[in-house]
């Protein structure tokens, strides 16, 4: 006899719930929030198991190699996150669109890239448009919180910048003080 599907949904719920409290729980004490935010990052893994991850470090290297197409951004945050900062060229998006909104957004694209604050709001986004727009759709690892924690370039306005809006006072103790904005 297999275990039951509302068992299963029980352990998952669990599980997810675990990494969250571990996360929240670590940002009392991890000055840096390095611990909290890769509790974040294998609560995504383990919530969108199906969701391509693509890490900073990896999309930067993209970025530098001229035999590739870039891909496409898509900041799923909300406008006044985006104005605040942005990865250079994104495009801020409103997660809730319909299909063929994205699919006009989209284009041409082969690859995009969605990214929101830590990557649980755009990997939502992600498992809704893989398959459904005709491109090949990755999370970016951590989103912008990493991006930025690696020190990689952010955008405002069409000018570089370094702070992020971190959403939350508590959500801004995963980002470097170098790269935290005011809440």
């Amino acid at each position: 006899m297999g275990v039951s599907k509302a068992f299963r949904k029980s352990a998952f719920l669990a599980i997810a719930w675990f990494y969250g409290m571990f996360a929240m729980f670590s940002l009392l004490f991890d000055r840096g929030g390095n611990v909290a935010l890769k509790a974040i990052q294998k609560t995504v893994r383990f919530r969108f198991p199906d969701v391509p991850q693509i890490h900073p470090d990896d999309l930067i290297d993209w970025f530098s190699d001229a035999n590739r197409n870039n891909p496409l951004l898509l900041d799923v945050r909300s406008k006044d996150e985006y104005l605040f900062s942005h990865l250079p060229g994104a495009v801020q998006v409103d997660p809730n669109m319909g299909a063929g909104e994205f699919g006009n957004i989209i284009g041409n694209a082969s690859t995009v890239v969605v990214y929101c604050s830590v990557g649980y709001r755009s990997s939502q986004l992600a498992a809704r448009l893989s398959g459904s727009v005709g491109a090949e759709v990755f999370n970016l690892e951590g989103s912008i919180f990493a991006w930025a924690n690696a020190g990689y370039p952010l955008s405002k306005g069409g000018a570089p910048c370094k702070k992020v809006h971190p959403y939350s006072r508590a959500a801004g103790k995963m980002l470097r003080k170098e790269a935290r904005g005011i809440v």
